[in-house]
């Protein structure tokens, strides 16, 4: 009982000891925070967060939180008040965040913000350092991917709207990928057209899509955009085609299609994040940062890929990091 009540008391002196929102203005109290949905809950979310409690291990935060906004209503409130609190790192997840993050962080210039995955504000701000994703690289990666997997020689992407830049630089990199791996692959290609009620959401049209592209012969599949790309690699999966995707690991993701899953990749911003909050204080940070990348662990399907192209496919991670190899992709 000794042991149990010497416990229960260093779990209260812990717990007084560690800082609380109060503590952040105090110049020797360094503080960050990831604001984000629930549904923002994947890859860039465990990365930022795992960098975040990374630095408070290392003594480079004395706090760290983060925080679920379940109302898209309250992002510019919630922003406000961490900066108003003072909170030194203000971190936002997706393209959603972008307007009021770049208001807040031109109304509070003495916080730091990094957004991921938003475009530049039309004047570049000094406390706002922007992560951007290589969707181009991404989906070269899957494309190549595909094009060593396919036994029919016809492979298939089922796309977003193309207006969204990220959806278009994902299966423009995914085309390219798969005629750089090899030229004599068919691609077929289709990106969304119907209802703008209903962008990342058409679980419909990437149904039908998806079905249509196997029935023409395509023996892998990859999709990106929403609910519309997932229902779209569902239908593939269940029609016995591979899938392929990209930005989160579809093992986890879409438990449906693990039998059938062959790869994705994924943008890593774990390391870049711990890099800049490694910095000196009063150190300056760039306005744009570009995430690296790298394979999800290859599980279902992809377990039994052989080695030498597993290698075949890390290096070529390796060499379009390294700006070796061009996805010919226009921005």
């Amino acid at each position: 009982m000794k042991f149990w009540r010497w416990l229960f008391w260093m779990a209260l002196l812990l717990a007084a000891c560690a800082p609380s929102f109060q503590d952040c203005p105090r110049s020797e109290v360094r503080c960050a925070v990831l604001l984000m949905h629930p549904w923002e809950e994947g890859t860039l979310s465990r990365q930022t967060w795992n960098a975040l409690q990374a630095a408070q291990q290392a003594g480079q935060l004395q706090g760290a939180w983060k925080v679920i906004v379940r109302d898209a209503r309250d992002r510019e409130r919630e922003l406000r008040w961490m900066a108003e609190q003072g909170i030194d790192l203000i971190i936002t997840l997706s393209p959603s965040w972008q307007e009021e993050t770049q208001r807040v962080a031109r109304q509070f210039p003495q916080a730091r913000f990094i957004a991921l995955d938003q475009s530049p504000p039309p004047q570049a701000l000094a406390n706002l350092t922007l992560i951007l994703i290589p969707y181009d690289q991404l989906g070269f990666l899957a494309g190549a991917l595909a094009a060593r997997v396919t036994h029919t020689r016809r492979v298939a992407a089922i796309c977003e709207a193309d207006f969204i830049a990220s959806v278009r630089e994902a299966c423009d990199g995914f085309v390219h990928g798969a005629g750089f791996a090899d030229a004599n692959v068919f691609v077929y290609r289709e990106h969304r057209q119907g209802s703008p009620n209903r962008l990342f959401q058409d679980e419909k049209w990437g149904r039908q899509t998806a079905d249509k592209f196997v029935r023409q012969g395509a023996d892998v599949v990859f999709a990106y955009g929403g609910a519309t790309g997932e229902a779209a690699l569902e239908q593939a999966a269940l029609e016995r085609a591979w899938v392929i995707g990209i930005r989160e690991d579809l093992y986890d993701a879409l438990p449906r299609v693990r039998q059938r899953l062959i790869g994705a990749a994924l943008p890593q911003v774990e390391e870049l994040i711990a890099n800049l909050m490694a910095r000196a204080a009063g150190t300056s940070w760039p306005a744009t940062a570009r995430a690296g990348l790298m394979w999800a662990p290859f599980r279902g399907y992809g377990e039994s890929l052989p080695l030498s192209l597993r290698s075949e496919m890390e290096l070529l991670r390796l060499q379009l990091q390294a700006g070796t190899i061009q996805t010919g992709v226009a921005p």
